[in-house]
């Protein structure tokens, strides 16, 4: 009885959170209206479009280097091909841009499981390993960006920059904290439980190990940072507005990222990834309608690539789980 109440809930949640965004789809036609929308993906320079779809395919292919570099030293079976883990990598990002609060996170473990053996347990573990490195990374940009920000009077600056290097240095001292006693916590967890253990399998344990997953992380972000600034800055100039500055376009695509990691997330990220943006671009003298069209119109092309190669990704793993 308390499996199919629970089933029903998170059925609801899941049909609410659909509803929630054939809402926005239907209240974006009314309030913008989507030619107004596709206008400026439409009118982009060509050379310019076709030079982000392919960065944001680098920083998927850079995203699955780094998780190849985790298993490849501690997948005791076989060594996991570049092609099947950038598979697994791309499906897994495509799932998480399509599936609400973050539920597509739980895809990693699962295609770890079924494609190369690895543990829930010990997937879960290296995903979360991973993400901390991404919000350090993050964080460490919107340090950059609000540096970056000359429109922002210069206390709000400082402000910012404040938080954003506490809250990185606070990652920074946990992932320190992790790698160093790696193998004491590790004892302790076993103690409780060996699947509990098995979340620190996949966490880095030597220095080297730890540089390299911090400079594919690094390499990863900033890719995708200013390939989304450029487009930002060249969908807010289309719509009148040539004096947008990097640090501006960076601050702004923080907050759409930190929302798609955040519990928030709504499905496809549509609502809450532009809401992001355009509430970290505050300052910027910008008009608000201008503002969420060009972050909506960004928002569709970061979710349409993600999609296409998530789509090219899943087609390989049919094609290797026919072969076994």
């Amino acid at each position: 009885m308390r499996s199919q109440t629970r089933l029903a809930l998170n059925f609801s949640k899941s049909l609410l959170g659909w509803v929630v965004v054939l809402s926005y789809l239907i209240g974006l036609e009314y309030w913008l209206g989507w030619d107004v929308l596709l206008q400026p993906i439409l009118g982009l320079n060509r050379e310019l479009f076709v030079a982000a779809l392919l960065l944001l395919t680098f920083s998927q292919l850079i995203r699955a280097m780094r998780l190849h570099d985790l298993l490849r030293d501690r997948v005791a079976d076989a060594k996991p091909s570049f092609g099947l883990v950038f598979s697994i990598s791309a499906v897994h990002n495509a799932v998480n841009h399509l599936l609400p609060s973050r539920a597509g996170e739980f895809s990693l473990p699962l295609l770890l499981r079924q494609h190369l053996n690895i543990t829930l347990s010990g997937g879960s573990g290296g995903l979360l390993w991973l993400r901390l490195m991404d919000l350090q990374v993050l964080l460490l940009l919107g340090c950059v960006g609000a540096s970056m920000r000359s429109a922002l009077p210069e206390n709000e600056n400082g402000i910012g920059l404040v938080v954003f290097f506490g809250l990185a240095s606070l990652c920074g001292v946990l992932m320190v904290l992790l790698v160093s006693r790696r193998n004491q916590i590790k004892n302790w967890l076993g103690n409780q439980s060996i699947t509990l253990a098995q979340l620190l399998h996949y966490v880095p344990s030597t220095p080297i190990n730890v540089s390299r997953q911090i400079a594919w992380t690094s390499l990863n972000w900033i890719i995708k940072f200013v390939t989304l600034a450029y487009l930002l800055i060249a969908f807010l100039s289309s719509a009148g507005n040539p004096m947008v500055t990097l640090g501006f376009a960076i601050t702004a695509i923080l907050g759409g990222e930190l929302s798609a990691i955040s519990p928030l997330h709504a499905p496809g990220g549509f609502g809450s990834y532009a809401t992001g943006v355009v509430l970290f671009a505050q300052g910027g003298n910008i008009p608000v309608v201008e503002l969420a069209s060009a972050a909506i119109s960004l928002h569709l092309v970061l979710f349409g690539t993600s999609q296409l190669v998530g789509a090219l990704g899943w087609i390989f793993l049919r094609r290797v789980k026919r072969r076994r």
